[in-house]
């Protein structure tokens, strides 16, 4: 595995021969990227022979030559993004660190910025170098231990530049002495005899930058360590100025991070791990996929065909109450292809992808509704069914459900090889049956039901672009441009995502309070087993003029346990709610609180005389 020395200035050169060091201390090889901005993405590598090598790539070449190194590759990294060109080509070399070459301390500059970006964001041990000038190695390394840090800079240096005695000096910050010894101890405690030999550590008492500064010789490197990054500008501004006043002390300055580090970044290196660990589209993938967007987002005869069935399918299935029926249309259905292409469209600012999903969306949209509303006419029940209310009352977790659903889709999409799961997520995420049962609700003139509907469907209808669109991008099937070059239908699209989204989740977190208010919607209660109801029965059948009037079990109300209700007409035994009671307790197996509870009533009511009319 390599380690990647990044360089796109021929004064980088001189930053080279410490790269090299770098590199055989951890016995890696190491591969020089020359970093250059283009308007597409290349990583090719460059050839001794080529006759169109840049002025770059050969100054590198010929540069390695002089020090008779011959094995090292060198390749040209480019990209419209040269941050994001350099973390895949990283990806894509398994690389193990970083070595950045820096031209100045200046950090208020483009390429300031982009180091700084580059520093923060790769998920590699990352050493950015200012060599000063200076092509030796260093005599000695000057480790300043900020907040009495620099646990990983004085491993570096011992490493890579400890073989002489006190070769690397740490400079103990005298504002925090004993940590300042303590991760000293920390560090020479694990090294080996020659390591512990090369390190030595130094205490003044006056300030730390006033210390560092005085120490600094020719042929220094000084290295900082960025675990207290509030600290680093001002060291930074002191070395800065101090070359200023000191021009004929050339000295070098490296700035290092761990990997693993805390603070700034750690979010960003997550997500590139994330990233490089999630499988690759190449060139053909793309391809197909993209082929298959545009054949299943544009409007079709199949299209039609299919949206026609599914439709007719969900609306017979909700006016029977059928959830089997209703899972059967969501199979069907078809109308989440054209929502996965809007996403990859805005990604790619493809607009006649998008004009074709969108247009596809809009006509099978309006289309389910019409076949929808005529087979709700046709029901000749009055009243909706449970499956069809279900649906009018959608929360903030069906807008949860939709999100990952648009996620996985696209994911299923851009891996041909579990395509499989579309099934799954067609299941989940349900788009015809919401657009049934507004149809079904608007023909029975209930409107509560077919704007709870409606807020379901455009629920899921926002979510999946969403969550399509994060994925693509994820993928990194995305264009990269400047931000003032966004195309304005693509800004115009967002934003009426976004405001909808907004919309639609006020009513969704409406609805999530009010149902959380009235509870759970689910049954109250399950009947017993069959043998313990014919015990029952048979013991309630031996009392003359009794008669069971319910026997059942608590799905959710906790300590109710089973009871049974008996109704008689007379006196009964008085060993009958006993009798009862152990029988519940026997069958059930003694773990449920059981309860008899008999009722006495007349055999038959009394009849009230009708009121007469006043005079």
């Amino acid at each position: 595995m390599p380690t990647l020395f990044l360089i796109d200035t021929e004064d980088g050169v001189t930053s080279l021969p410490h790269a090299v060091s770098i590199a055989k201390a951890y016995g890696d090889s190491l591969t020089v990227l020359c970093i250059a901005k283009a308007t597409s993405r290349k990583l090719t590598e460059v050839q001794r022979e080529d006759p169109d090598c840049q002025p770059l790539p050969a100054r590198i070449l010929a540069s390695l030559l002089s020090h008779s190194i011959t094995a090292t590759p060198v390749y040209d990294c480019q990209g419209p993004d040269t941050r994001r060109a350099v973390l895949d080509a990283a990806h894509e070399l398994d690389a193990t660190r970083l070595v950045i070459h820096a031209s100045s301390l200046d950090r208020y500059t483009s390429r300031g910025t982009f180091v700084r970006r580059l520093a923060r964001s790769a998920p590699y041990d990352v050493i950015v170098l200012d060599s000063g000038g200076m092509t030796r190695k260093p005599k000695r390394v000057v480790v300043p231990q900020l907040k009495g840090g620099a646990t990983f800079a004085l491993r570096l240096a011992a490493r890579v530049w400890g073989d002489n005695p006190d070769s690397v000096v740490a400079l103990a910050d005298p504002k925090a002495l004993p940590r300042s010894k303590r991760t000293f101890k920390k560090v020479t405690d694990k090294a080996t005899d020659k390591v512990r030999a090369a390190l030595s550590q130094a205490e003044d008492p006056h300030p730390l930058l006033e210390t560092l500064e005085h120490g600094i010789d020719g042929d220094n490197l000084v290295l900082i360590d960025a675990e207290e990054h509030k600290q680093v500008p001002s060291v930074i501004a002191m070395l800065k100025s101090l070359r200023e006043k000191r021009p004929d002390t050339l000295f070098a300055v490296a700035l290092v991070r761990a990997k693993d580090a805390a603070g700034p970044g750690i979010v960003e290196r997550w997500i590139e791990n994330v990233r490089h660990h999630a499988p690759a589209l190449n060139r053909d993938e793309r391809k197909s996929l993209h082929e298959r967007m545009i054949a299943g987002g544009r409007l079709s005869t199949d299209f039609g065909v299919m949206l026609t069935l599914s439709t007719a399918i969900a609306a017979l299935g909700l006016i029977q109450n059928s959830a089997a029926v209703v899972i059967g249309a969501m199979l069907v259905a078809p109308l989440m292809t054209p929502l996965v292409a809007i996403g990859m469209a805005l990604v790619q600012q493809n607009f006649e992808l998008f004009r074709a999903a969108g247009k596809a969306m809009i006509i099978g949209t309006g289309w389910s509704l019409i076949v929808s509303i005529i087979i709700g006419s046709l029901s000749p029940w009055g009243d909706l069914s449970a499956e069809v209310v279900a649906r009018g009352g959608p929360n903030l977790f069906d807008l949860g459900i939709a999100l990952l659903s648009g996620i996985a889709a696209a994911y299923a999409l851009a891996r041909p090889g579990v395509t499989g799961t579309l099934v799954g997520v067609a299941i989940a995420v349900a788009l015809v049956p919401p657009l049934a049962a507004i149809g079904i609700a608007i023909a029975k003139w209930e409107p509560t039901i077919a704007i709870g509907a409606a807020v379901l469907f455009t629920t899921n209808l926002f979510a999946i672009v969403l969550g399509a669109a994060m994925t693509f991008q994820f993928f990194g099937l995305g264009i990269s441009r400047k931000a003032g070059d966004t195309l304005q239908w693509v800004l115009v699209t967002v934003i009426l995502i976004s405001v909808g989204m907004s919309s639609v989740a006020g009513n969704l977190i409406y609805n999530l309070n009010l149902q959380m208010h009235e509870g759970v919607q689910r049954a109250y209660s399950r009947p017993l087993p069959p043998a313990v109801r014919e015990a029952l029965s048979t013991r309630v059948a031996a009392e003359p003029n009794a008669e069971i009037l319910s026997m059942s079990q608590s799905n959710i109300e906790h300590g109710f346990g089973v009871q049974v209700v008996v109704v008689t007409y007379q006196d009964t035994s008085p060993t009958l709610a006993d009798d009862l009671e152990r029988i519940l307790t026997t069958q059930m197996g003694g773990y449920h609180k059981a309860r008899a509870i008999i009722l006495r009533t007349d055999p038959t009511p009394k009849l009230q005389p009708p009121p007469q009319p006043s005079e």
